[in-house]
């Protein structure tokens, strides 16, 4: 999901062109951050046209502007690749202050000082705006006569102010929001933007964060209206930026691909002056080993468990998150005759308990995907006739549970055409749902089967459905040459890597490996074979060497000891193993 964010604001943001003023979209990137800064590629490969340069600090000198307080503001490469994407058309602002360091607004003493610290970092960058983060307390008296005197001097130049949050219902904090926005506005400094951080607070009201990040925006422009009764409302949305942090945040709610389609429909709509985000080298998908929860480099864990939804007494999604640290997970499984998608066909997809459990989890910071199809029943894809027919079912599922992707699982025959089409509409309509596959295996050396596997990939691209994640079902097969089950589970997905090297030929094997996904069994399997905590490690390791796009297993309420009146086989209910509540999920966590 390479830059997926970008791409999304930049195709959603429609543009307004006005003399002074910042641009619409400029995401945050952090300067020191050398082997990614690459300003003209990405202008080059995305289109992204501004960026904000993260963070103008004092360094151990004091009042001399340098990135994040250890680099010179003039070094030779930075300074480079700035004039590059300048000369490309490429616009900037500067940002100081930010999460932690000497703050130059702290390390220089006096107005003029501070002016001048300002005009240096310009000057060097050529950028047209100054974006003043504050996250501690500065002397905003000088830091408020500096803005307004550099002003004078250089009309032309954009200020915005990026604050603190307090709450989706409260808006800025107070000392270091509000109180900054009256200072400014005592000093006479013109204030282009007033930028919202949209991260790391508690939804209010059990609100979606998608919802959350909007209804912080509204709240910032009433506080805005007090500072600024004169303006009209559309004025104020004009002057309100919105800079949520992407992926994963550090408090672990998650800010997904819905919600920034979400975000950028609302911001279309208030004509709002400026999004960003935190920032554009986290824009794709995790796959180092940093601790579980927010990567200064990455966006998203990949591990998300199945979860039978109708077994309705250990639906606890909220829990398991509080208690186990997942964020995210797959719902098994939307079916439906007469094309009315149900959980499982006898329980409603809008059914009042799972609905409000689905909200407080995603409350909370958790992502979904929903799954279809599946070992039995009435598939949706069956059931609905027409294709308008399945694009519905499936748009009223992603409706209901707020899932970010659907996960089409096939293991019986459906009508490949219809379905085909139906999703390359979902996406059409929507850009940002992502679409996998889970498919059956018929052994390690062999891959995915033919009729029910192969062929439904190359259907999928035939109809120009854009394929996220293949998902083998690495279970129930029989292992080749006597291979232990963990070396033929991850032997597996070896084999459907080389078959998805005939179908997308011109992706490299890097690329493939990001499209994989490996969905084991955990426990004692249907034909008695048993994946061991052992073999979740083995592929675990081998799944993060490999970079793949994601894992899976069936499913978490398994993952726990059986009974003393347990039945050998395998069991919906535990996974017949010895091992402590949730084993199997906590090695699988360990999967970045």
């Amino acid at each position: 999901m390479n830059s997926i964010f970008v791409s999304l604001l930049l195709t959603g943001l429609v543009v307004a062109i006005d003399c002074k003023r910042e641009a619409k979209f400029a995401p945050y990137i952090y300067v020191p951050d050398s082997n990614a800064f690459k300003l003209t590629q990405m202008k080059q490969q995305l289109g992204v046209s501004a960026f904000s340069l993260a963070f103008a600090l004092g360094g151990s000198g004091g009042c001399t502007p340098m990135w994040d307080g250890d680099i010179p503001i003039d070094n030779a490469n930075i300074v480079k690749e700035i004039k590059a994407f300048k000369a490309a058309g490429g616009s900037l602002l500067v940002s100081t202050g930010g999460a932690s360091g000497n703050y130059l607004e702290n390390a220089c003493r006096s107005v003029n000082d501070l002016k001048n610290a300002y005009k240096k970092v310009l000057s060097v960058t050529g950028a047209s705006g100054l974006d003043i983060d504050i996250e501690a307390v500065i002397p905003t008296d000088t830091v408020m006569q500096a803005l307004a005197e550099l002003q004078k001097e250089i009309p032309s130049l954009t200020v915005s102010f990026t604050l603190e949050v307090q709450g989706d219902d409260y808006g800025l904090t107070d000392a270091l929001g509000v109180d900054v926005l009256k200072n400014a506005v005592k000093h006479g400094v013109n204030v282009d933007i007033v930028n919202p951080m949209a991260m790391d607070f508690g939804a209010s009201g059990g609100r979606s964060w998608g919802d959350a990040v909007i209804h912080t925006g509204d709240s910032v422009v009433k506080q805005m209206k007090k500072i600024w009764p004169q303006k009209s409302d559309s004025e104020l949305y004009g002057m309100l930026g919105v800079t949520p942090m992407l992926g994963v945040n550090d408090n672990g709610v998650v800010f997904t691909l819905a919600h920034a389609q979400q975000l950028v429909n609302w911001a279309n709509q208030k004509q709002i002056g400026h999004l960003g985000f935190w920032d554009i080298n986290r824009d794709k998908q995790c796959s180092d080993n940093s601790q579980v929860g927010a990567s200064p480099t990455c966006s998203e864990a990949k591990f998300s468990p199945y979860i039978y939804v109708p077994r309705t007494g250990e639906f606890k999604l909220t829990q398991m998150k509080q208690q186990v640290g997942v964020s995210a997970f797959s719902l098994a499984f939307a079916l439906g005759g007469a094309c009315n998608p149900m959980w499982d066909e006898n329980l409603p997809i809008d059914a009042p308990n799972i609905v409000k459990e689905l909200q407080a989890f995603r409350a909370a910071g958790g992502s979904l995907i929903v799954s279809t199809g599946g070992a039995s029943g009435a598939y949706l894809e069956n059931s609905c006739k027409s294709v308008n027919d399945l694009v519905n079912a499936y748009k009223k599922v992603l409706q209901v549970t707020g899932a970010s992707g659907l996960d089409i699982d096939i293991e019986t025959n459906i009508p490949m055409d219809n379905v085909m089409k139906a999703l390359a509409q979902v996406q059409k309509d929507n850009p940002s749902v992502t679409v996998s596959f889970t498919l059956e295996v018929q052994d390690d050396s062999y891959g995915l089967i033919d009729e029910l596997g192969v062929n439904v990939l190359k259907s999928a691209v035939s109809h120009g459905v854009n394929v996220d994640i293949v998902n083998p079902m690495a279970m129930d097969f029989p292992a080749s040459g006597g291979r232990p089950w963990g070396e033929a589970v991850i032997r597996t997905g070896d084999s459907v890597v080389k078959q998805m090297k005939k179908i997308w030929s011109q992706k490299s094997e890097q690329d493939l490996y990001g499209m994989l996904g490996i969905t084991a069994m955990i426990g004692v399997n249907d034909n008695n074979v048993v994946f061991s905590l052992d073999h979740a490690k083995q592929l675990v390791d081998w799944a993060n060497q490999k970079q793949i796009g994601h894992l899976a297993f069936w499913d978490i309420n398994r993952d726990k000891q059986c009974s003393d009146n347990y039945k050998p086989g395998a069991s919906p209910s535990c996974s017949g193993v010895q091992q402590q509540p949730y084993a199997y999920t906590k090695v699988f966590m360990g999967f970045k």
